[in-house]
């Protein structure tokens, strides 16, 4: 919704290729991936998707953090390639107290500019209250009221309204999502699932995600134990992004995340000393 946490920073970089005559600016706005969902024929009705996910997730808990977030600022470098491009960018994650809210900052610099990306969270559930996302001419703003979301979507190429009523339970649902996931009670064999919100087909999009490993990870801000977390669609073999979650502090160290509407791009950050 991103969804994912590298929104923004992918609002940022697909803005250079479209210049480059690459990628076309309306993606500024998609997802890092479709949704099973929105690949299904035609004539796969509703009740049988719904069917379909029921199923595949009828042993599988749903996720809620076994521990609340803590202020603090977190530094990552990130690079993203793709077509035989790289390009580097830096994004730098701050939680500061908002009263009955947590704040959750996401400020990422590319070659092609700045994007802000901020959202509120309530304190313990961690359930989404807002999120606003500026870069350049575009803007994002969606209000959440329980599984009720409000907003728009604005760009040069076209401006398009929100208002929907979703199913499912909504949890690290855009802006911070590895930082809200890195709560989750992991463990070995630990699986979840949770719920985000695809702005561009305004659907419910249902999300798993898998501890499959502890290994060692180095990165510029040392070396840690971590749990090795993959986040996928319910229903799909593809992995979304992996993520690499310290086992004491539950910091978020490293994530690698593809990129299907950017030609097959990846996108790997690191934590910073």
């Amino acid at each position: 919704m991103q969804r994912f946490s590298f929104l923004a920073l992918i609002a940022t970089v697909t803005a250079g290729f479209a210049s480059a005559g690459t990628m076309h600016l309306h993606a500024q706005t998609t997802t890092t991936s479709k949704a099973p969902s929105q690949a299904l024929p035609a004539q796969t009705t509703t009740a049988t998707t719904a069917t379909t996910l029921a199923a595949s997730t009828a042993s599988i808990i749903i996720a809620k953090p076994a521990s609340d977030l803590k202020p603090g600022k977190a530094s990552y470098k990130i690079t993203l390639e793709a077509s035989g491009r790289k390009i580097e960018a830096t994004k730098v994650t701050e939680i500061t107290d908002a009263a009955k809210n947590w704040k959750i900052t996401e400020t990422s610099q590319s070659p092609m500019g700045s994007v802000t990306d901020e959202a509120e969270v309530v304190k313990g559930t961690l359930a989404p209250v807002k999120r606003r996302v500026n870069q350049g001419p575009m803007s994002i703003v969606l209000d959440y009221d329980g599984n009720k979301i409000k907003g728009s979507v604005e760009s040069p190429m076209a401006n398009t309204k929100i208002d929907k009523e979703i199913t499912g339970y909504l949890f690290a649902d855009g802006t911070g999502t590895s930082t809200i996931l890195a709560t989750l009670p992991f463990a070995e064999g630990y699986k979840a699932t949770f719920t985000n919100f695809d702005m561009m087909s305004q659907q419910a999009t249902q999300m798993l995600v898998s501890v499959v490993g502890v290994e060692e990870v180095s990165v510029a801000a040392g070396k840690f134990m971590a749990y090795k977390v993959e986040v996928s669609f319910v229903g799909s073999d593809g992995v979304n992004s992996t993520i690499w979650i310290s086992k004491d502090g539950a910091k978020v160290l490293k994530e690698r995340q593809s990129i299907p509407q950017m030609n097959g791009a990846v996108v790997t950050s690191e934590l910073q000393p």
